[in-house]
């Protein structure tokens, strides 16, 4: 190593810049200009995880685990698990192929893969507009992109988003806010459970 790290000067830099996207402020929760990387599959076929980038930041979705009848508490909870899995496949379709797609899938695995095949070759050169989330796990607070409704296209003008910053997202805000007041903001995305949450 030959800098000096004894000396600091106009080029020493105040703090180590995050390499993700954090949410710091509520301007933070819409985000311009990312671009999908990669629709992640789990290799043991539990979950899929969407993974963007807005200039070198990384940005990701929680880890998406797929909904099994036989674990959820009710026929209720799997239903509404199923919906926002599909719900959030769909947005990225609709983004990326086409307003009105039609897929059939063998099972969730199947699912994903198709979607990511038909998206793919689109992501490097569709910018979109994404609505980030707050989490919280054990006091901590981490960034994601949000599961409901999370992408829109750039050519939708800003004052006409319909990406819309929640009553819950500012609560999450302030709460972050006032934890970070105590203790240090990790740097890392939410840390996934082994159980899914449905």
């Amino acid at each position: 190593m030959s800098e000096n790290i004894f000396r600091i000067d106009s080029t020493t830099e105040e703090a180590t810049p995050s390499k993700f996207v954090l949410i710091n402020k509520e301007e933070d929760f819409i985000q311009d200009n990312v671009y999908i990387k990669s629709v992640d599959i789990d290799p043991e076929g539990r979950y899929f995880q969407i993974q963007a980038e807005k200039n070198g930041q990384q940005l990701q979705t929680q880890r998406q685990y797929f909904p099994e009848r036989e674990r959820s508490q009710s026929d209720e909870t799997f239903k509404k698990a199923v919906s926002i899995k599909r719900g959030l496949l769909t947005s990225l379709l609709r983004k990326f192929h086409s307003e009105d797609p039609v897929i059939e899938a063998a099972g969730w695995v199947d699912m994903v893969q198709k979607v990511d095949n038909l998206c793919k070759d689109k992501y490097a050169t569709t910018p979109l507009r994404v609505k980030l989330e707050l989490v919280e796990n054990k006091g901590k607070y981490y960034t994601n992109i949000s599961t409901f409704a999370p992408f829109e296209n750039m050519t939708v003008p800003r004052s006409e988003t319909e990406l819309k910053v929640t009553a819950k997202d500012r609560q999450m805000l302030a709460n972050k806010s006032t934890e970070e007041k105590v203790t240090p903001d990790s740097d890392t995305p939410a840390a996934a459970k082994d159980e899914a949450p449905f």
